[in-house]
């Protein structure tokens, strides 16, 4: 069943809030993460030899990431915009939040296994991505938008979430092209160092701003079950 593999049996019943609110939880996930991973990056430095060796592999990536969303013309930017920004978010909540948590979620023998699949599924996420100095702000954003996934189980909530966050890095360096964003295609977690007074006040202002917005988003939508999951579950009672 195509809607119960990719996650779409709550498209009808998800009202049009959750597709409002999917934008500014996944700001509030980004700016949330990227004070993590800069507190990450500083606890890293406690060891010079293994913080030299990953800040030079992970520069080289952000140089060839940021050639990439880089538009030098509005027939680039509309082309980038699709085919690094949107079109990349959707496969990947296909294959993360769709394929990959819709299976291990109903993997277990006896009952289904949401909290579990998030998790993984969302550390898979953050891992996919080969950086080191971003896995904690790849890993809020996954479990943020495996949370909207799996309230709303429609895939498209967190889809056009992970669309927006996409696309303002590549909006931001067509309008400001000596932007050093730092950022791979798929959030807007950076790599850019800040003081530790400040990661800590931007951690402190973003997690109530999120916890407000995933409250607010909870309370506009219904935790439509897996239908599958559950027929599933029932056939072995």
């Amino acid at each position: 069943n195509p809607f119960a593999i990719f996650r779409l049996e709550g498209f009808h019943e998800t009202p049009r809030m959750a597709y409002l609110l999917s934008v500014p939880i996944m700001f509030a996930a980004q700016i949330a993460g990227e004070a993590v991973a800069s507190l990450w990056a500083r606890g890293l430095q406690l060891v010079p030899a293994l913080y030299q060796m990953l800040d030079k592999f992970e520069s080289a990536n952000d140089k060839q990431m940021e050639g990439l969303v880089t538009a030098h013309g509005l027939g680039e930017f509309v082309l980038i915009l699709l085919f690094v920004a949107i079109v990349p978010a959707f496969a990947e909540e296909t294959l993360f939040r769709g394929f990959a948590m819709t299976n291990i979620e109903r993997s277990g023998r006896t009952r289904a296994r949401p909290f579990f699949a998030l998790i993984l599924t969302s550390a898979l996420f953050a891992a996919i991505h080969l950086s080191v100095f971003k896995f904690p702000g790849l890993l809020a954003l996954g479990l943020a938008l495996g949370w909207m996934a799996h309230r709303t189980n429609n895939l498209f909530v967190g889809s056009l979430g992970h669309a927006a966050n996409n696309g303002i890095i590549v909006i931001a360096l067509y309008l400001a092209p000596g932007l050093d964003s730092g950022a791979s295609a798929s959030s807007l977690i950076g790599t850019a160092e800040m003081p530790i007074v400040d990661a800590l006040l931007m951690l402190g202002g973003s997690l109530p701003a999120l916890a407000v917005l995933l409250y607010v988003f909870n309370r506009a939508t219904e935790n439509i079950q897996a239908r599958h999951n559950a027929e599933r579950e029932c056939e072995k009672c």
